[in-house]
């Protein structure tokens, strides 16, 4: 399926990318970013062992018979951090994943990006501090297949 192994290849490239990326548990041990596909683990919420953390899901398939067709990637990026400045910790990974996308823009040989809105809200529930992402990537589109009958069959 396309755009499964879109996401899936997305969050491996995102995961190599973070791989030297060491933020701050509540414990104030550095770990590594935690990437996951689709969904957050239910008890990620529960304890704080998990973040940092990266989100990659898709969120929607647009088929334009002009355009081509379209695959909207979401992100969002979650770390902990106990300071004021804390946002730029934030930013910081967002950066990181941003330079990086930029600088292949294909995934898999085969998903281009088209487009990279980001986000950092205003409102953050502190000492948690998020951003969103949302990357449009081209996807292949199936080719119309005519199948010409004649009359008798």
């Amino acid at each position: 399926m396309t755009p499964a192994r879109l996401v899936s290849e997305l969050a491996a490239a995102i995961k190599k990318a973070c791989a030297l990326v060491k933020l701050p548990l509540e414990s104030e041990e550095a770990v590594a970013v935690e990437v996951f596909t689709q969904y957050l683990p239910e008890d990620l919420f529960e304890t704080t062992r998990y973040l940092p953390f990266a989100l990659v899901e898709l969120l929607s398939i647009k088929d334009d018979f002009k355009e081509g067709s379209r695959a909207e990637v979401g992100l969002t990026l979650g770390i902990y951090a106990p300071d004021a400045d804390a946002w730029f910790d934030a930013f910081h990974l967002m950066q990181v994943i941003r330079q990086e996308v930029l600088t292949w823009r294909v995934v898999a040989k085969r998903f281009r990006l088209l487009g990279i809105q980001w986000e950092l809200p205003e409102t953050q529930p502190r000492p948690f501090f998020y951003a969103t992402g949302q990357l449009t990537f081209d996807i292949f589109q199936a080719e119309e297949m005519i199948k010409w009958h004649t009359p008798t069959g």
